[in-house]
C-alpha cells in the first residue's frame, strides 16, 4: 500500500496535486468540504476517518488478508481478528448492536439486515468482516463467497443516508454476481 496514508504529510500531499479527489458535504446539496480537504486535515491522525489512498491499495490490502496474509500476517492472526470479539454489543457511536472483531466491523445482519449500520449488505455471509470509515468508503471481505468489495464516494451524505447507500450497492454486488441469495 505504498500509495495509502492515515494522516498525509503535508509536502507529500502537495506533490499529490489533484491525484486527490475533494470531498464534498452532501446532507444538502454538493458543497465542498473544506475541513476535509485542507493539507492541514489531510495531515491529521485521525484513523477511524483520515485513511487517504487509492481505493484499489484497501482492495488490495483485503485481498490479502482473504488469502490468508501472504507472508505479511499469519492466518492464526487473521482469524483472531476477524472472529467476534463483542458478539451483539450496543455501540454507543452507531447507536445499534452491532458485531465486533479486532479493528473490523464483523457481518451484524442478524442484529437487522436492514437497519445495522456500516454493514456488508442483505447476502453477506456470517463469517464476512471489514470496516466503513466517516461515511465515504466501505470495504470488506466475504470468506464464503471469496468475494473482495472495496467502493469508495466523495460525497458524504450522513450516517443513515450512507448505510443504506452501502448496503444497497453491496447487496446489488452479491446479486449481479449471483451468489449469497
Amino acid at each position: 500500500m505504498d500509495d495509502t496514508w492515515i494522516g498525509i504529510p503535508e509536502p507529500t500531499h502537495f506533490s499529490y496535486g489533484d491525484r486527490i479527489a475533494r470531498m464534498y458535504n452532501t446532507f444538502n446539496g454538493s458543497i465542498p468540504d473544506d475541513s476535509l480537504n485542507s493539507a492541514e486535515a489531510a495531515a491529521r491522525l485521525h484513523p477511524g476517518g483520515n485513511g487517504r489512498g487509492p481505493i484499489r491499495e484497501l482492495g488490495r490490502f483485503y485481498e490479502m488478508l482473504l488469502a490468508g496474509g501472504e507472508g505479511i500476517l499469519k492466518p492464526e492472526t487473521i482469524r483472531r481478528f476477524t472472529l467476534p470479539q463483542g458478539k451483539d454489543t450496543f455501540d454507543q457511536n452507531f447507536q445499534h448492536k452491532m458485531d465486533w472483531g479486532l479493528g473490523f466491523i464483523v457481518d451484524s445482519n442478524h442484529l437487522g439486515r436492514e437497519t445495522v449500520p456500516y454493514g456488508f449488505g442483505r447476502h453477506a455471509s456470517p463469517s464476512t468482516f471489514g470496516h466503513g470509515g466517516s461515511q465515504s468508503f466501505a470495504a470488506f471481505a466475504d470468506p464464503v463467497h471469496n468475494l473482495v468489495v472495496a467502493i469508495v464516494c466523495n460525497g458524504m451524505l450522513g450516517g443513515p443516508r450512507h448505510n443504506r447507500r452501502t448496503r444497497d450497492l453491496h447487496s446489488a454486488i452479491y446479486e449481479d454476481l449471483g451468489i449469497g441469495q
